[in-house]
């Protein structure tokens, strides 16, 4: 396997999203133990309506993590001038409470032109969404006929909730992610997974644990944050991959033939979440 320029000169990359929407103390504590355990600087994506009234518990995690903005109301709208105005008072919110961000993840992962006008407006190196796109390496988003300043850093869309949703437990969730991340490495394709704290990996400490002693396997992997590798990516103003994405925002191959695809979300194997009957409550 070759070393990749875009990896830092690494076979492969690793990084762990945390969007942080709700607080329960004990399920946020858990998640960050686990990354202090096993040394992952993860980037946490904190929404300010509920995080305003945490500032305790987000200056203990900025002191080991990597804290960005969230928005404060959890929502995107079709309106930039909203969009700019939910970003900048989550931002002021996270300021003073002395964590400057960079980077933006919108609630429910939904990116629009309007936002995009917004975060040309901030000043933000980046932001991470669920969009329709040809890259599943970092790209620049066009909105408004042109090409955004603002670098999109995409990420596997489906995490522990998406897999307990569909009926997974926990053995097969630790499964399942242990089959993407083997994927993704073999296909030299960024390891950019993501969770929530409350109700899930914060709930089932177990499955990230095993996320992160399953990628310490590998070899010669770039252990990285999201900010870090933004930072990185826009230095050394690299070129679009030939890479695509379908509508589902499961990646696949920009191969000729057809039998090279990696399969889809919804009719691949590795890939499928299966539709199994719904018997986990969540929040116990």
């Amino acid at each position: 396997m070759e070393k990749k320029k875009e990896f830092n000169g690494h076979k492969g990359i690793f990084a762990f999203r945390i969007d942080l929407d709700f607080f329960h103390p004990k399920h946020v504590e858990k998640t960050l133990k686990a990354a202090e355990k096993h040394e992952i600087d993860m980037t946490w994506f904190v929404n300010m309506e509920t995080g305003q009234f945490h500032e305790r518990e987000i200056k203990r995690i900025a002191k080991t993590q990597d804290v960005q903005n969230h928005a404060f109301l959890h929502e995107t709208f079709k309106d930039s001038v909203k969009n700019f105005e939910n970003i900048m008072k989550g931002d002021k919110l996270l300021q003073e409470m002395g964590v400057k961000c960079s980077g933006f993840a919108a609630p429910f992962g939904f990116w629009n032109k309007e936002l995009g006008s917004a975060l040309e407006k901030t000043g933000y190196e980046y932001s991470s969404e669920f969009r329709k796109g040809k890259n599943i390496f970092p790209f620049y988003p066009k909105g408004n006929g042109k090409k955004s300043k603002v670098l999109q850093v995409p990420i596997h869309p489906i995490c522990l909730g998406s897999l307990f949703e569909s009926g997974y437990n926990e053995k097969e969730a630790i499964e399942y992610f242990d089959k993407i991340i083997k994927l993704l490495y073999e296909k030299q394709i960024p390891i950019f997974l993501y969770g929530h704290p409350t109700g899930r990996i914060g709930a089932h400490p177990k499955v990230l644990e095993k996320i992160f002693e399953k990628v310490k396997e590998l070899d010669d992997v770039w252990f990285t944050n999201l900010t870090e590798y933004a930072n990185f990516w826009k230095k050394k103003k690299f070129k679009q991959r030939k890479t695509t994405w379908n509508e589902h925002n499961v990646f696949v191959e920009a191969k000729k033939s057809k039998n090279r695809k990696m399969k889809s979300f919804y009719k691949g194997q590795l890939m499928r979440v299966e539709k199994k009957k719904i018997s986990r409550r969540l929040h116990k």
